[in-house]
């Protein structure tokens, strides 16, 4: 069992049992007091402290608003913990919040389902599947659009009866762009002009590139 699990475990049983929870304002030199004081750093120790006390469970100094006793919260959830700066960082909800966040957890639930077509259980093995196929398909993207780049570049150069060639690619992209302009690094070009627009028009956003060169 995680820790996180060990803490919704000892928050419900709290819970179940309705402990009372009971804020006072302690008094230096009461047990209340020292109890509390040696937690704060010299210096920082403030000259007057309410203290919540949770019957037989926890002490701690608060200043907000509480519950007459643990009943009245329902249920708790601890979602994660983090421990950072010497510290434990937990994230939680309580009360109504614990249905509605797990109604929202449902409701991705099956809209995972639904795209996967597949059980829950399997939600995670399917993304991690889907990620690979993706970092797959992206490096052979990269490869072949060099590869594209390469090809385009020859053709550019090989136009040697043109003075100004123009080359237009529909929906493509800035890095393609950079690919093709390291290749056409050629001290026989003397201008590169590039222009991109973008048209609204469409359902998908296109992108026009469109590059031209000079000849000295």
């Amino acid at each position: 069992m995680d820790r996180a699990s060990v803490s919704s475990t000892t928050a419900e049983d709290a819970i179940v049992a309705g402990l009372t929870m009971t804020p006072l304002f302690a008094k230096p030199g009461t047990d209340e007091w020292n109890k509390i004081a040696a937690k704060f750093k010299p210096g920082e120790m403030p000259k007057a402290m309410r203290i919540v006390t949770i019957d037989g469970l926890d002490m701690n100094p608060c200043c907000g608003t509480h519950v007459q006793n643990l009943a009245q919260l329902q249920l708790l959830r601890v979602l994660s913990t983090e421990y950072a700066r010497g510290a434990t960082r937990v994230w939680f909800v309580a009360g109504d919040r614990v249905n509605r966040e797990f109604s929202r957890m449902l409701r991705n639930e099956h809209i995972m389902t639904k795209l996967f077509s597949s059980a829950p259980e399997d939600h995670t093995s399917r993304t991690e599947k889907l990620l690979q196929f993706q970092k797959s398909a992206t490096k052979q993207l990269k490869s072949l659009q060099k590869k594209l780049a390469a090809s385009i570049a020859r053709d550019l150069t090989a136009r040697t009866a043109e003075d100004v060639v123009t080359y237009h690619r529909h929906e493509g992209d800035l890095g393609f762009l950079q690919t093709l302009l390291g290749l056409l690094g050629d001290q026989t070009l003397s201008l590169y002009s590039l222009m991109q627009t973008i048209s609204y028009h469409q359902p998908h956003v296109k992108t026009q590139l469109y590059l031209s060169k000079q000849r000295s």
